[in-house]
């Protein structure tokens, strides 16, 4: 029965004849051993059938071994009448032996057909959903890709929109005095649009040095305050647009070790983003706390919040929140996918948190304090 799966049909069936065969033969050679146990050889004969051939040849091994017994040596010999009350019970035992052993490996066999059946099945449910997975992941990242393609050409000629003005107010002729007002106001705006730029391929450069490796981190002892402090200068710009109010509570005695550069930009870029997605005149608070060997920074706004579903996602590249129905949105969605990388750099955790659209969002960064 264990085995009987490799063999074809016929050939199980051939088998429980030659079984018998070679217990008949057994049973004649050693006739004299046997003389009282003439059911002994095809026992194991039916048993072998039964566990190579399983439940039909166990049941042909049976009956004909009941039958040449019988015939062959059982009294009367050459008749298939048993005289002696004994021989009957023991042909009786052998045959219920043989039946039951035939059904025993009938059921185990189907048992592990089924539980075969039942793993094949498993096994290739586990890879349609695998299988699904990966297309719904690849139709996601191309979605993503198409639309960061569009984000970036929409980013880039903003900018170049307003250059390509200003070059033109610098070409128009007009007194002296309002000349020289409309190259002042046109070189700003050239400078300003050429510093976005240049942050931009900052970025995009910083996202392929980190997936590639190569970024490379100036590890020094550093007073999280003063990280904090020079971070909230770097995001003053976008802060002032806004109009919002920083409140800042720094504990003391906060050292970590970390590259000053890039952790500057990690809370400048969360800095950014709450004044960014902040209503005018909202306020974001900073602070930083320490709890079990870790500094804890919080960086917490009053602005439109992450839904829910964003959740999960916030911090995939070029991941954006949908808020076009409250402003227009700006950036390649790479600033907080930067964050989460650096943040692991540095051995760290970062963390999103936000009740729903409208109620404002936290970011919990978590450092391992230097000893």
């Amino acid at each position: 029965m264990l085995f009987s799966y490799r063999l074809s049909r016929v050939a199980r069936y051939s088998m429980a004849i030659l079984a018998v065969s070679l217990a008949a033969f057994a049973r004649t050679w050693f006739a004299g051993l046997l003389v009282n146990h003439p059911f002994v050889p095809f026992f194991f004969a039916t048993l072998f059938v039964v566990v190579f051939g399983g439940a039909g040849p166990g049941i042909v091994a049976t009956m004909g071994s009941a039958l040449l017994v019988t015939y062959q040596f059982l009294e009367p010999i050459g008749s298939l009448r048993v005289a002696a009350g004994d021989d009957r019970v023991r042909l009786l035992i052998f045959i219920s032996i043989g039946v039951i052993m035939s059904v025993v490996a009938a059921r185990i066999r189907r048992s592990r057909e089924a539980q075969i059946e039942a793993a094949t099945l498993r096994t290739q449910q586990a890879s349609i959903e695998a299988l699904k997975r990966s297309e719904h992941a690849l139709k996601d990242a191309d979605l993503r890709k198409d639309q960061f393609l569009a984000t970036l050409a929409h980013e880039l000629r903003n900018p170049l929109a307003a250059i390509r003005s200003a070059t033109y107010a610098l070409s128009q002729e007009g007194p002296m005095e309002t000349k020289e007002k409309r190259e002042r106001k046109a070189i700003s705006i050239v400078d300003r649009q050429v510093d976005y730029l240049i942050r931009l391929v900052d970025d995009l450069l910083d996202v392929s040095r980190i997936t590639t490796g190569n970024i490379k981190l100036r590890i020094e002892r550093l007073d999280l305050g003063e990280v904090l402090r020079s971070s909230i200068e770097t995001a003053n710009p976008e802060i002032d647009l806004g109009e919002h109010d920083v409140e800042v509570d720094v504990a003391t005695g906060l050292v970590v070790k970390g590259d000053l550069v890039r952790l500057t930009q990690i809370f400048a870029n969360l800095l950014t983003n709450a004044a960014k997605y902040t209503d005018r005149g909202g306020i974001i608070s900073v602070v930083a706390e320490r709890a079990e060997g870790h500094a804890i920074v919080t960086v917490r706004d009053n602005g439109i919040g992450i839904p829910q579903e964003m959740l999960p996602r916030v911090f995939d590249l070029f991941a954006r929140v949908d808020c076009s129905g409250t402003r227009e949105q700006s950036g390649l969605g790479i600033g907080l996918g930067l964050v989460k990388k650096l943040v692991e750099l540095h051995g760290g955790v970062v963390e999103a948190h936000s009740e729903g659209t409208g109620r404002g969002s936290a970011f919990i960064v978590r450092l391992p304090l230097a000893k």
